[in-house]
């Protein structure tokens, strides 16, 4: 009896240790990366695309079938799109193996062919599981009278469980669209978002709803800010109060931007040593460069002789100065007074130089 229970035990023992051999193992491989295998019904021939973390892959489809590996920090979204163009539902991605199913649909219209492509499924990753958990609770529940209460705590409950995962993020953005939580509600679910692992424009476009970042409209006040211009000096809006001041947001690899400048150019030189009838300080630009590369922001200002006053705020849409105006697109300006209310929005050199001559001092 003693040498059976003896047994039992190394049984055990061996069986734990196997066990915890089985998730080392399985842990090792999610670091590893992800495999990703599609499936494609229909009829395609040439390459499928897979865009990540800013990364573009492709794979040549054989036999209806395509894979792609790679490793990601954290689960992603990710697009999947043909020669003519992306599928219209993202795709997430996590370092596990991904089973992907597409149909595929051949158009062609005056000798030109397109594909129109549909995402049917995805296995094997937890983000497809948190997906179609909530669409099953959201078609069982949004015809309810109490549907808020229960949207509510189904999102504390995904986001608390899934802080990291950027679809988490880029759900709550979606939902905080249809005016069903309030900001209160949405202020709650968004503190359970670990912001290091989410879609950084998901972000930007929620915390506008929730907290007003970013709403700067005609006939409100801007919002002051100081950055360091090309020799060092530091740059503050308050500065300019008493002038009309056209606040613009550019970028060196903006091309539309720069092909306006000999426009504002000559715009700026006419007016720049005016007299108004209110703004005494006559006319100011102060141009604001969204570029992450100090070295290109400084070369476009010399080559595109930018004579205004000139600042950077590196990091893109997601600067903080591009984000207290609400920029996700450039180029972009606004035009202030001398008491620094906004007195139009995205204008053009043209519209510029009529709105400054309708207001010069006779």
């Amino acid at each position: 009896m003693k040498l059976l229970n003896n047994i039992q035990k190394i049984i055990l023992i061996l069986s734990m240790f196997s066990f915890l051999i089985f998730l080392t193992g399985f842990d090792k491989n999610n670091n590893e990366g992800f495999i990703l295998n599609g499936n494609i019904k229909g009829e395609y021939t040439g390459y499928i695309y897979l865009f990540y973390n800013n990364i573009k892959d492709s794979c040549l489809v054989k036999e209806n079938k395509f894979h792609f590996k790679g490793k990601v920090p954290f689960p992603c979204a990710a697009t999947l799109g043909t020669i003519t163009g992306p599928l219209d539902d993202a795709v997430y991605i996590e370092n596990v193996s991904i089973t992907i199913n597409i149909t595929i649909r051949k158009n062609t219209i005056n000798g030109v062919t397109e594909y129109d492509s549909v995402l049917n499924s995805v296995l094997g990753t937890k983000t497809a599981l948190i997906q179609k958990d909530f669409e099953k609770y959201k078609l069982t529940y949004e015809k309810k009278i109490d549907w808020n209460e229960k949207l509510y705590k189904k999102l504390i409950n995904i986001l608390t469980k899934n802080p990291k995962n950027s679809y988490t993020g880029i759900l709550l953005d979606q939902m905080s669209s249809d005016s069903i939580l309030n900001k209160e509600q949405l202020k709650q679910i968004y503190k359970k978002l670990n912001l290091d692992y989410q879609n950084k424009y998901a972000i930007v476009n929620l915390r506008k709803k929730i907290f007003d970042e970013g709403n700067i409209n005609t006939g409100g006040k801007i919002t002051n800010f100081k950055l360091y211009d090309t020799k060092g000096v530091l740059i503050d809006t308050r500065n300019y109060r008493g002038a009309y001041l056209l606040i613009d947001f550019w970028a060196s690899w903006c091309g539309p931007c720069r092909r306006e400048f000999p426009e504002l150019i000559r715009v700026y030189n006419k007016f720049k040593n005016k007299k108004f009838v209110i703004e005494t300080k006559g006319f100011q630009i102060l141009g604001v460069s969204i570029d992450d590369s100090k070295d290109k922001w400084l070369k476009a200002v010399q080559k595109d002789n930018l004579m205004w006053d000139n600042v950077n705020d590196k990091g893109g849409f997601l600067s903080k100065t591009a984000i207290k105006y609400g920029i996700m697109a450039v180029p972009n300006n606004f035009l202030v007074d001398g008491f620094g209310n906004v007195i139009a929005k995205n204008v053009s050199p043209q519209e510029l130089e009529k709105i400054l001559e309708g207001n010069l001092k006779k």
